[in-house]
């Protein structure tokens, strides 16, 4: 019986994965993906703090069109080298999550990065807020659970692609 039940839940689970997702990034550098691990942490090389922002795209198949709206951490970048989460799945539940006042937007990431949810922020500046992306059904026990989490609150469900 417990066989069965985590045949229909790993079937269940593979069937809301994307079948295949290509990713790219568009800078003005040169730039190399050096890793993307099985978490959607996508890693790249040749960041310059100084050149502009680098934009991050994806296609489902290779006859595909490019496109960026999907939704993603915010991107890290430690000397030449930055990174990013990305998702790895193509249905998606939006959550808004308000933090303590005192938070700053460093800690928030954080807490976010550890729970490891991809992520923006939402008014930051003012309310102390960001989204999170999450696969539906998905616990966040951990996070309600945070003193520095005020409240998490379901926003909506949809399609990346």
């Amino acid at each position: 019986m417990i066989i069965i039940g985590l045949a229909v839940f790993l079937a269940d689970t593979a069937a809301k994965a994307i079948d295949s997702c290509f990713f790219r990034i568009v800078s003005t550098q040169e730039t190399r993906i050096i890793s993307f691990d099985a978490n959607g942490v996508l890693a790249w090389s040749n960041s310059m703090a100084s050149t502009p922002p680098v934009r991050i795209e994806a296609l489902q198949s290779l006859t595909g069109v490019w496109t960026n709206n999907f939704p993603s951490s915010q991107m890290q970048t430690n000397g030449p080298l930055s990174q990013v989460r990305v998702p790895l799945f193509d249905n998606v539940e939006r959550w808004i999550v308000a933090f303590q006042p005192t938070n700053t937007l460093s800690q928030v990431g954080e807490i976010l990065e550890e729970e490891e949810l991809i992520w923006t922020p939402l008014a930051f500046d003012t309310m102390k807020m960001a989204v999170i992306y999450i696969l539906p059904g998905t616990s966040l026990t951990n996070l309600t659970a945070n003193p520095n989490v005020r409240y998490v609150e379901k926003s909506s469900s949809y399609s990346i692609y």
